[in-house]
């Protein structure tokens, strides 16, 4: 699972006192989720050297070279929940627990669908080439709940995809922390609109908290 994956690395990177740390991949899908993990704890990109089906990408924790640099960050928007900020707010703002604040999204046999993001694509700065990146931290039992984003164009899906969070989850009792990405390669119309949320096909209750959307390049 490439998501279990994800979370190994996650958590060896949240222990690292190292300032610099060297990916390397060979062979395989380079999935936009590493460099956003990676980023995380090394925003600076300093070097990045590539090969036949294969690469080398070095990260820093510091800015003391004239060549690292951050991501452009076009987008940026959170929902912790302590206000009512997209669609579905009102209705599933909970003060049972919260990964910071008073309030979370709480989700049961009742929900299925949590808070929706929707912007018009005009209005973000998505474009080709860019990569969408979503987390969130969630607790309790995510059984088949995914993050899902789409970009509807005309009253259709024109992109959908999902990324399952149970393979986040260290500990149902604790808040765990789940990502996903995605670089459009696809073109994008001013009209077309993106959409982020949390799906629970199952029905099952847990809870999200911190949603972050951000769209770099």
């Amino acid at each position: 699972e490439v998501n279990t994956d994800f979370n190994t690395l996650n958590r060896i990177l949240s222990n690292s006192k190292k300032n610099y740390f060297l990916f390397g991949w060979a062979n395989t899908f380079h999935a936009p989720e590493i460099d956003f993990i990676v980023r995380k704890y090394y925003p600076y990109l300093v070097e990045v050297d590539s090969f036949f089906n294969s690469g080398l990408t070095l990260y820093s924790k510091i800015n003391n070279n004239e060549r690292s640099y951050k991501n452009s960050i076009f987008f940026s928007e959170e929902n912790s929940f302590e206000t009512t900020k997209w669609n579905n707010d009102s209705i599933i703002r909970n003060t049972d627990f919260a990964n910071s604040g008073l309030f979370s999204s709480r989700f049961n046999d009742k929900i299925e669908y949590g808070s929706t993001f929707s912007k018009k694509i005009s209005e973000i700065h998505f474009q080709k080439n860019s990569t969408l990146q979503i987390s969130c931290f969630v607790k309790g039992n995510v059984a088949n709940a995914s993050i899902v984003f789409s970009v509807d164009r005309d009253g259709s899906s024109y992109i959908w995809r999902s990324v399952e969070l149970q393979p986040y989850i260290n500990d149902v009792e604790s808040w765990n922390q789940a990502f996903m990405a995605y670089t459009i390669s696809e073109e994008l119309l001013p009209n077309d609109e993106l959409k982020v949320y949390v799906w629970n096909p199952s029905k099952k209750s847990f809870w999200v908290d911190d949603i972050r959307i951000q769209i770099v390049k």
